[in-house]
């Protein structure tokens, strides 16, 4: 009865890991992108970077997870009892049965849906890759050519004609007059660098500028489409907006950003005086680089004329022993051709007297005489040879056993030993019997004692 009872709940049954499985399923499949408010408790930060802290209210509690890559997002600092808005999902650790937040973004709450926006796309961009250093273009040392896109009418643009001018005269420079503000300001900024890129081949670099305002009066430098257009551009550009403590999502993908108009000014050309003096201090290095290697080449010369001058005593040394080897070597050399051509003659005479024909003559008679012996001698010793090999040849006929069996005997074989007595055998036992011309199987039927 019981176990009928437990079979009709068999479907209803979860493991642990099963029903943690389901639930995390179904809170990851429908909390994955929330906003959520409360106060910042138990916030720990060990050494890998991350940020581990309870977010909590007045009834409850939820536990929350910010990567230090996040992090990394936002300039401001987390402490206990802020109150902060967060954006992120759901989602539950299986081992312990824990539900998380991971924070994709984090502000103090009541910054504002403008600073949301920025910062939900620099979290964008940044993992695009837009902000990698790898990415920014190099400033040209001495442009000749320069455009800047800004106001016409604000107080940047003549900031920047004026340190230009004062820093450095006779610059090729194209302005490209857009609005700074409002709504049309970021459709504008972008055809301006487009119209650049594509028009102006010559152009060294793009100062992108306007003067300070509010978080509002530079939205249009927060603007994706902003940010893309610099990201593209081929020429490389230089952000120079609002003040000093204002940093905008264009300063952060630009090639180069200048705190400043001025700042920009000054940062993309040097001045005369400066570039005059640089070229002063590598003309004196030159000098004194070059005066270096003519007293090193002069040392040089003077210690390879020194050892030219060791090396000319040398080999007129070796020269005059050259000179002295050579007589030494003629005279013993004469010497020694005296010597064998005395010998020579004394060997000339001695050849005469002993005609090597005449011994040849008398050695080839020896040889041939030796050789009719020796020829003589190995016939008899074969033929006797012979003689004995025909007899041992007769002899093992008359005893080979293969010839006996040719009078009618037999061999038995078992197996493959030769049967001497009937004790070797078995009745029934199967054995091979070897003829004078061939072998058979048989099976024995009968053993018996003695010759019948």
């Amino acid at each position: 009865m019981i176990d009928d009872f437990f079979k009709g709940l068999e479907k209803k049954f979860y493991t642990v890991s099963e029903l943690t499985s389901k639930i995390k399923n179904i809170i990851e499949d429908n909390f994955f992108d929330i906003f959520v408010v409360g106060e910042i408790s138990n916030l720990s930060v060990p050494s890998s970077g991350h940020y581990y802290f309870t977010l909590k209210d007045s009834g409850s509690s939820i536990k929350a997870i910010l990567f230090k890559s996040q992090k990394m997002l936002f300039n401001f600092n987390l402490k206990n009892g802020d109150k902060i808005l967060v954006r992120g999902r759901l989602s539950l650790y299986e081992p312990r049965g824990e539900y998380n937040i991971i924070v994709d973004y984090i502000e103090p709450f009541g910054v504002g849906q403008l600073f949301l926006k920025i910062e939900m796309l620099k979290s964008k961009l940044f993992k695009e890759g837009l902000f990698d250093n790898k990415f920014k273009k190099p400033i040209p040392l001495l442009p000749s050519k320069i455009a800047i896109i800004t106001s016409s009418t604000g107080a940047a643009i003549m900031d920047i004609l004026n340190i230009l001018g004062r820093r450095f005269s006779g610059l090729g420079i194209y302005i490209y007059n857009v609005k700074v503000q409002g709504s049309e300001a970021a459709q504008m900024v972008v055809k301006g660098i487009n119209f650049i890129n594509n028009e102006f081949k010559d152009i060294d670099v793009i100062i992108l500028s306007r003067g300070g305002g509010t978080l509002e009066d530079l939205m249009p430098f927060n603007e994706e489409i902003v940010a893309r257009a610099i990201f593209t551009s081929k020429i490389p550009i230089i952000t120079a907006i609002g003040h000093e403590t204002d940093f905008t999502i264009a300063d952060m993908v630009a090639d180069l950003r200048a705190p400043t108009p001025s700042a920009a000014a000054e940062m993309v050309v040097k001045s005369r005086d400066e570039i005059t003096i640089h070229i002063d201090q590598l003309k004196k290095r030159l000098i004194i680089n070059f005066e270096n290697k003519i007293k090193s080449w002069r040392y040089q010369l003077l210690s390879s004329e020194k050892k030219l001058q060791t090396f000319y005593f040398k080999f007129k040394n070796l020269k005059d022993r050259v000179e002295l080897s050579k007589s030494l070597i003629v005279g013993g050399f004469k010497r020694l051709l005296f010597s064998y051509k005395s010998n020579l003659n004394i060997n000339v005479i001695e050849l005469k007297n002993n005609n090597p024909l005449i011994k040849l003559e008398k050695i080839r008679g020896e040889v041939n005489n030796r050789k009719s012996i020796l020829i003589k001698e190995y016939l008899d010793y074969l033929k006797n040879k012979t003689s004995s090999l025909v007899n041992i040849q007769r002899h093992l006929h008359l005893l080979s056993p293969l010839n006996i069996l040719k009078r009618g005997y037999a061999i038995v074989y078992k197996d493959i030993e030769i049967v001497k007595s009937i004790e070797d055998i078995l009745k029934d036992q199967m054995v091979d019997i070897r003829v004078a011309d061939g072998t058979f199987e048989a099976e024995v039927k009968r053993v018996k004692q003695g010759q019948n």
